[in-house]
């Protein structure tokens, strides 16, 4: 008898080790789907930061700024720097009228646009995504303290006086969007 009880309780021991085991792997499973779906829902919301500064003759560069904080002061800007904090997939291309021409046709990512001479009167900005165009780049200036519509998609911020002459700009806001 005492065998047979013997081979029993080793039966009933080797059974409940291997639920043991099961039930680890089932809740590894689990852990490792919710951990993945954190993951997705992190990437889905995530948008990058942007960052900018201003620079006129008078004051220099200012801080840099982020995500639709106003940069500039009321002085007349001459130069602008921008850039994207995690740029692994993105080009950020922009470009900036001074001179009543504009500069080189395109500025990369953290390049000056300006010559810290010549006030600039213009600016335009856009995101390649190289995935799928994922962000737009919203942007707007101050030009004797009226701000203009927010712009995107590389669309110029014109603003004219009376006698059909471009305004310095004074201030700039940036921000990405989905």
């Amino acid at each position: 008898m005492n065998s047979i009880e013997n081979n029993r309780t080793k039966r009933t021991i080797s059974i409940y080790k291997k639920e043991i085991v099961l039930m680890i792997i089932a809740i590894g499973l689990l852990l490792f789907s919710l951990g993945n779906l954190i993951i997705i829902n992190y990437k889905k919301n995530y948008v990058p930061t942007i960052m900018y500064r201003t620079y006129t003759k008078e004051k220099g560069w200012t801080k840099w700024m982020k995500s639709g904080r106003t940069a500039g002061n009321i002085y007349d800007i001459t130069a602008i720097q921008v850039k994207i904090d995690d740029n692994k997939d993105k080009r950020l291309v922009y470009s900036c009228l001074y001179k009543d021409e504009w500069g080189k046709t395109v500025y990369n990512s953290n390049e000056v646009c300006g010559n810290k001479k010549d006030k600039i009167r213009s600016i335009r900005l856009k995101v390649s995504d190289l995935k799928n165009n994922y962000y737009n780049v919203n942007y707007r200036v101050n030009k004797k303290d009226k701000w203009t519509t927010w712009f995107e998609n590389f669309i110029p911020t014109y603003t004219w006086d009376k006698n059909n002459k471009t305004l310095p700009i004074k201030k700039v806001q940036i921000k990405l969007v989905k």
